[in-house]
């Protein structure tokens, strides 16, 4: 893996989790009055920055911040670092087996997502990245869901200076299953991703353009 290390990697993940019981009222006009983005503030140089943010049902839709910082992709060791709330980061083969498991059937963008799987480190739940050449590719993998839009894949490549977006939202539950219908909850995930020279501005995501928008916003019911 070639590495500039001029360049700062920002990943922004907001993800928002809601019952049938925010699907309508108040609760449902809180739970829209998420922000899909957030102001950027590092806290120190940096390579990599992971700002992550979740809003549960439960606190009301309060978000909670979280901010990580690595020097590089490449220094990302994954036998200690830990997903929120999902434990341990897992090794590429079992990356590679989660990548999978995130569709039914093997199907070519599956296998795509796989191919480029030992290529790529895991900054946060769902989101890989790998740093070749003063490009940055982004590979996603959602939970497995009740949705069409689920899936590995790869989403987008920035050059320096590119801003790339990603929205998806999905019904869930414990084990994948229908059988569990009366334990569905909701998620929706937006990833903000910047490529960039120098250290961030607080309106890095919340004042600029889009290079790359990948909109997998579906009808939730």
């Amino acid at each position: 893996m070639r590495i500039d290390t001029d360049r700062m990697i920002v990943v922004q993940r907001v993800v928002t989790y809601w019952t049938k019981q925010s699907r309508g009222g108040g609760a449902a006009a809180r739970r829209n009055a998420v922000p899909e983005v957030f102001p950027v503030h590092a806290p120190c140089p940096a390579g990599v920055l992971v700002h992550e943010v979740d809003a549960h049902e439960r606190d009301g839709f309060t978000a909670s911040h979280t901010l990580r910082t690595l020097d590089r992709l490449a220094d990302l060791d994954t036998s200690r670092a830990e997903e929120p709330g999902e434990g341990p980061v897992r090794s590429k083969t079992d990356i590679s087996e989660e990548l999978h498991r995130g569709v039914a059937g093997a199907t070519g963008r599956t296998r795509e997502a796989i191919a480029v799987c030992d290529a790529v480190a895991p900054v946060t739940r769902g989101v890989f990245l790998t740093e070749t050449e003063a490009r940055l590719h982004v590979v996603v993998s959602p939970p497995a869901t009740r949705s069409p839009a689920f899936g590995p894949r790869r989403l987008f490549t920035l050059e320096p200076g590119q801003r790339g977006r990603w929205r998806f939202n999905g019904r869930f539950t414990p084990i994948g299953c229908s059988c569990h219908s009366h334990r569905w909850w909701y998620e929706k995930w937006v990833v903000n991703v910047a490529y960039l020279s120098g250290t961030p501005a607080p309106n890095l995501f919340t004042q600029r353009e889009w290079t790359h928008a990948v909109d997998n916003l579906v009808r939730l019911f």
